[in-house]
């Protein structure tokens, strides 16, 4: 098969509908009871949402190690008991994967996100406050593979304005040398400076330190330290400048 018919085999792949064999729901319910320091003095408390979602998995085997695969995810607020709506950029995305690597489109976790914004917002909730990069980005295609023990994930956004057809495209390599982790990502930005990130984080028995260092051309400049859990305790600090 040459360049031009697996081009299309893929692109076929991709858009036509599939007879899903295998389907998974799964999900989480985050409900957390928060206080607020108010102007007037006094805290006010309230129970309220901590980013919950409902999620449907499938995959379906095409033969010589490939499958196709779909995820699709939906906001819901615990708190209120209804589905969020609008744009709340969750993984939606479609796909196939084998011995080649990985290849999805949609709405999917940025490369950003998975080389550097994870050393960076551990808690998913109270952290990330100085992370610069993307942590899902949508009307997205991306490729990963691995090489050995070392990742490689590359994506382009494409978004719906008419100025530019790749908005950002990025690169990034992660890797692990025993109690180490570590990645690097550079991004090009249409609309903005281009970014550099790296993050590295190191385990010493139930102790984690993650540490990340980014830089948006012109724009900003972030510090971030994780030191976590003690007793359950994370403790995140970050610093843009």
């Amino acid at each position: 098969m040459n360049k031009k018919l697996l081009a299309v085999a893929i692109a076929g792949t991709l858009a036509s509908p599939m007879a899903i064999a295998d389907v998974a729901v799964s999900g989480s319910i985050r409900v957390q009871l928060q206080g607020q320091q108010q102007a007037a003095g006094g805290t006010h408390f309230q129970v309220v949402d901590g980013t919950s979602r409902l999620r449907f998995k499938a995959s379906e085997d095409l033969g010589n190690g490939s499958s196709a695969f779909a995820n699709y995810e939906f906001r819901v607020d615990a708190g209120q008991g209804s589905l969020v709506t609008g744009n709340t950029q969750r993984v939606t995305e479609v796909g196939i994967k084998g011995g080649f690597g990985r290849l999805g489109m949609g709405s999917q976790w940025s490369t950003l996100w998975g080389a550097v914004g994870n050393h960076i917002d551990l808690s998913n909730v109270y952290g990330g406050g100085a992370y610069l990069g993307q942590y899902r980005m949508n009307h997205s295609i991306k490729y990963s593979t691995t090489m050995g023990a070392m990742g490689l994930s590359v994506d382009a956004q494409m978004d719906k304005d008419a100025t530019d057809d790749v908005d950002r495209s990025t690169i990034g390599l992660t890797g692990s040398m025993g109690a180490i982790g570590y990645g690097v990502a550079w991004q090009n930005r249409a609309a903005s400076g281009d970014y550099t990130g790296v993050g590295v984080g190191v385990k010493m028995g139930d102790l984690k330190v993650n540490a990340a260092w980014e830089d948006v051309d012109g724009v900003d400049t972030s510090t971030n330290v994780n030191i976590g859990r003690i007793a359950g305790v994370l403790l995140a600090y970050g610093k843009k400048d």
